[in-house]
Formats: structure tokens, C-alpha cells, sequence
């Protein structure tokens, strides 16, 4: 085997520097992007008094109690898919990333739910219109 030459080994040396330099900036964009996608996340929630959290988190556990006798259609929607629904008692209300919508009163919801609300909107999105969900 051939010994290889000082400036091939440098060249190589210059490479795999350049290659963990690149890979250490996407690194922190990447962390980057996930700090300010978070911090969006909770900002509507953390604008809300502690009162007014407690009770969009009851509101949301509440709705999802409801959910599976409600009539719900799936949005794909503009920008995120949302869910319009009517309950058996005749509430309406949807249901967005982060924000509820409940008789017309917006609740923002803690973002510990993202994972719920996704489950949800994905479990519905091949759901069939049902016939009771006529204006939603």
C-alpha cells in the first residue's frame, strides 16, 4: 500500500474539518428552528392569565371527552387542518393546533396537548362526512 502523500493528508485533514463545520451549523439551525417553533407555540398560551389557562385546558379536555359522540368534519384548511364539529348537546366548536374554538369563545390550549391534537386530526382525516354534519 502507498503512503500517502503531506499534502494529500492534509487535504483530507481540510475536508473532514470543513465536513464537521458544516454539519455542526445545521446542527444549530436545526435546534435553532425548533427553539423559535416552540416559543411560538407557547406564546398565545402564556399571554393568557392563569385563570384563563386553566380554563381553555378544561375546555380542551372536555371537548375530547365529547369528541367521539360529536359529528366532526375534517378541514384540511389554508395553512393547518382543523376540525369542525357539533357536539350531541348541540355545541359547536373547532378544533386547531393550539387554539379551540368553543361557542364561539377562543381557548388557547397548553401545547403539552400538540401530540393529542395531531393523533385527533389525524384519525379523522380519512373519516367519512357523517350525515349529521350538515353546515360545519
Amino acid at each position: 500500500m502507498q503512503a500517502l502523500s503531506l499534502q494529500e493528508k492534509s487535504l483530507r485533514l481540510r475536508l473532514i474539518h470543513t465536513l464537521q463545520w458544516v454539519l455542526q451549523l445545521a446542527a444549530g439551525g436545526v435546534i435553532i428552528v425548533a427553539l423559535l417553533a416552540g416559543s411560538l407555540l407557547w406564546q398565545p398560551y402564556a399571554d393568557q392569565s392563569e385563570v384563563e389557562r386553566d380554563q381553555a385546558n378544561e375546555t380542551y379536555l372536555r371537548v375530547m371527552s365529547e369528541l367521539q359522540s360529536a359529528a366532526c368534519v375534517y378541514h384540511q384548511g389554508d395553512w393547518l387542518p382543523f376540525l369542525s364539529c357539533e357536539s350531541a348537546g348541540h355545541k359547536r366548536f373547532t378544533l386547531r393546533y393550539e387554539v379551540l374554538v368553543y361557542e364561539g369563545n377562543s381557548f388557547y390550549y397548553s401545547p403539552f396537548y400538540a401530540t393529542q391534537t395531531d393523533r385527533v386530526l389525524r384519525e379523522f382525516r380519512n373519516k367519512p362526512v357523517p350525515d349529521g354534519a350538515v353546515g360545519l
